[in-house]
């Protein structure tokens, strides 16, 4: 589920109202609750203020607990 949710996550961010996202909806609605818990999680932002990627992964899958 785990990339899944990187992937509708993205999406969520570029066109949240798109087929992808849609789709995701319609067939599979916990892959975007697990992608809106990544998004409040701010990974890119925490990346990029050098927080190692192992950490940034951890705190991503203990948000989908």
């Amino acid at each position: 589920m785990f990339g899944a949710a990187l992937h509708v996550e993205f999406f969520l961010r570029r066109d949240p109202d798109g087929q992808v996202v849609g789709a995701h909806l319609e067939h599979a609605p916990a892959v975007v609750a697990a992608a809106h818990a990544l998004g409040r999680l701010s990974l890119r932002e925490t990346a990029a203020a050098g927080m190692p990627l192992a950490a940034v992964f951890d705190a991503a899958l203990a948000s989908l607990d």
